[in-house]
């Protein structure tokens, strides 16, 4: 079990990254706007964040390897550039969660709670 734990550090700043909701929105803008790369106020309008908001997520997720930032003058533009390494660590963790989930039966203790 400690190998999944180094795992779950590994990839511990791309799931918080991916784990807020405003940060997915903003994932999912960029990703529905056909832009070249978008500067944060730019970002800020798309979300209805504040600026500062917005670069604090972008940090996040420039962090965790989703977007990289390119100066255009005085100008930072963001692009979304997921790194192939912090997904392919991902994608293994979620695989070995999986193996772990159906070689292990989990019983429930006490009563089942109805949703």
């Amino acid at each position: 079990m400690d190998d999944i734990r180094q795992e779950f550090e590994a990839c511990a700043d791309l799931l918080n990254a991916i784990g807020d909701r405003q940060r997915q929105h903003i994932i999912t803008k960029m990703l529905d706007e056909s832009v070249s790369g978008s500067r944060v106020v730019e970002i800020a309008k798309l979300t209805n964040l504040s600026r500062p908001a917005a670069s604090r997520h972008m940090q996040i997720l420039r962090k965790a390897g989703i977007v990289t930032a390119r100066k255009d003058g005085t100008r930072i533009r963001y692009y979304l550039n997921p790194d192939p390494e912090e997904l392919h660590r991902l994608e293994i963790l979620v695989q070995r969660v999986q193996e772990i989930m159906k070689t292990r039966v989990f019983e429930p203790e006490g009563e089942a709670l109805d949703d």
